[in-house]
């Protein structure tokens, strides 16, 4: 793949986690991998508590709150492509 076709795209639908792939030159859904969803479910937990202690003021602004959540999970899930910098 090059690095300039689309990233995969995940989404939530009655809680399961779902991500696009191509099959046969179509955009198809498919259930996430047991590693994303304990990523995802990593993820959202760490937005919560980031964002509770921005309200306290812990941090500037919920943007770094959410930055800071996002460099928490790539660094206990490296290979989560919900989080890679690629």
């Amino acid at each position: 793949m090059n690095k300039k076709t689309k990233k995969k795209k995940y989404r939530s639908r009655k809680g399961k986690l779902y991500k696009l792939s191509k099959y046969k030159n179509k955009e198809i859904w498919r259930k996430a991998s047991k590693k994303d969803v304990k990523c995802n479910e990593y993820l959202q937990k760490k937005i919560k508590t980031n964002l509770s202690e921005y309200k306290k003021g812990k941090y500037k602004s919920p943007k770094q709150a959410i930055a800071v959540s996002y460099t928490q999970t790539s660094k206990k899930y490296p290979n989560c492509e919900l989080v890679r910098r690629d």
